[in-house]
Parts: structure tokens; sequence; C-alpha cells
């Protein structure tokens, strides 16, 4: 089965709107200064809270059933954890505007995109899976833009001061 999404993301929200064709069909929603975020897609509901401090990891959760774990920093890359699945997450070329998440049984999902709009190619039925990809990304994004805030307003600061 083969399914093709895209989403589009306004400049500064955190609302992903996920569409097949031009039909909604979910979004990914991650609170601002909040380790949380909601999805939905194909009227399945699912949350992502993030714990940790140096070795960070999300738990997935499905009706509020926990159902996986994401560990963002495992061999600089991140893995997902389904019961007996082993999910793996990469960037596919230097920009990191594609990326993948696949397993060793042969479910691929391709996506492709900016901070603000993409495409996602699904080789698979479980869309959880799906949403973890596209929460992942969003994840690394936060991370590069708080690395740049801790970079850059000191060096403001003592230019300005």
């Amino acid at each position: 089965m083969e399914t093709y999404l895209n989403w589009k993301r306004e400049f500064f929200s955190n609302r992903y709107s996920i569409y097949a064709g031009n039909r909604s069909v979910g979004e990914l929603k991650c609170a601002s200064f909040s380790r949380k975020a909601t999805a939905t897609l194909f009227d399945k509901k699912y949350s992502f809270k993030t714990k940790g401090f140096f070795k960070e990891y999300t738990l997935v959760y499905e009706d509020n059933k926990l159902v996986g774990k994401i560990n963002h920093w495992g061999n600089k890359q991140p893995r997902t954890l389904f019961e007996d699945m082993h999910i793996k997450w990469q960037y596919d070329n230097k920009s990191k505007t594609q990326w993948s998440v696949f397993d060793s049984n042969g479910m691929s999902i391709k996506y492709n995109g900016t901070r603000s709009k993409g495409s996602i190619e699904v080789r698979t039925d479980n869309y959880l899976i799906v949403l973890c990809g596209l929460f992942v990304s969003h994840y690394y994004w936060q991370a590069i833009l708080a690395a740049v805030v801790v970079i850059f307003i000191p060096l403001w600061v003592h230019m300005f001061h």
C-alpha cells in the first residue's frame, strides 16, 4: 500500500496540518514551551511526551496507552521502539530536507520538506510511524533553533553592550 500525504505549517505555528490531496486527514500540534504534542491521523489519536535532560526520549501514546518510545540521541540517530518493532530514522541529504523512517522488514516512509511544508511517501498502514517521523523532524528543528538562540543571544548582547 502506497499513500502520498503532504503537510503545511504556518511560520510561527507549532501546528502541522496533514493532507491527502486536498482533504485534511490529520494534524500534529506541538505545544509551545512544552515537551508535549498531540496528533491525529485518519481519526486515530496519539500523544508524545518528551522526558529526560541529557538523554532525552519521548514516550508515545495511542488513546492514553503507552505504545512506544523514541530515543533521540542513540548512535547519533533516533530509534523508535514499538513492542517488537525497531524503527530507524535518518537524514537522506546534507541539507536535511529529506529523511526516511524504515525497519528491517522493508517498511519505509520518505519525507521531503522544509520547516513549513513537505510531502510524505508512505509504504505502511501504521500511521503512528508516519507521525513519529514528522514529530522527530520537529524535535530537531526545535533543537537547532535553541542552539542558535544560545549561541547568538550572548554575541548580540556583547556587541550592543
